[in-house]
């Protein structure tokens, strides 16, 4: 049974010096694939996006109108968080991406199951 995958935004904040957080649920893995953003301000201002306590992306716009559309692969696992947030009123952040359910493939470190010449297969299903 093929993984139900939901394309969604996961995130979007237009108001100044407030970070909208978003939690992924449990149960599930966001893979964050497009940042959209637009700004219509007199002064220089950023724009910031946050996953899993890590800053990933910032933009500083300058004084003059501007938008911009992103494309990055950013995987996000259930409970931690997407953060996204504008400095300045008049700037818009949107972050849009796919939710998939992940009840098989947990989280887990790999490295102490990797052995010199001969990569562990990633799929096990019995973990």
């Amino acid at each position: 049974m093929p993984w139900p995958v939901y394309s969604t935004r996961l995130g979007r904040s237009g108001d100044a010096g407030v970070s909208v957080r978003y939690t992924v649920p449990a149960g599930h893995r966001a893979v964050i694939k497009s940042i959209v953003a637009a700004a219509v301000i007199a002064a220089p201002a950023q724009v910031q996006l946050g996953a899993a306590g890590q800053l990933l992306y910032i933009r500083t716009f300058q004084a003059t109108p501007a938008s911009l559309v992103e494309s990055i692969t950013a995987v996000v696992y259930a409970g931690e968080t997407i953060d996204c947030w504008v400095e300045k009123t008049d700037m818009w952040l949107t972050v849009s991406g796919f939710l998939f359910n992940d009840t098989v493939l947990a989280r887990r470190d790999l490295r102490s199951e990797l052995v010199e010449g001969s990569p562990a297969d990633l799929y096990d299903p019995a973990a």
